[in-house]
């Protein structure tokens, strides 16, 4: 299991990483692509995070059945 640690910079990462998805699946789109949940981060929160910051939070949240990605 990913061991993650909270902070409120993570959490509001999850909360962004979720809200994306949750727009993706609104938008009617059956298959979630990570990189294309990265690049949707990244262009809403600049520099903040790294891809791979993001990548941890989707591996999280895919763990733990908030998420199913199809790659």
């Amino acid at each position: 299991m990913l061991k993650f640690y909270f902070n409120v910079s993570k959490l509001k990462l999850i909360t962004t990483v979720g809200s994306v998805v949750n727009q993706l699946k609104i938008r009617g789109t059956n298959e979630l692509n990570k990189n294309e949940i990265i690049e949707k981060v990244k262009r809403l929160k600049g520099n903040k995070y790294t891809g791979k910051e993001i990548e941890k939070v989707i591996e999280f949240l895919e763990e733990n059945g908030f998420v199913k990605l199809e790659n």
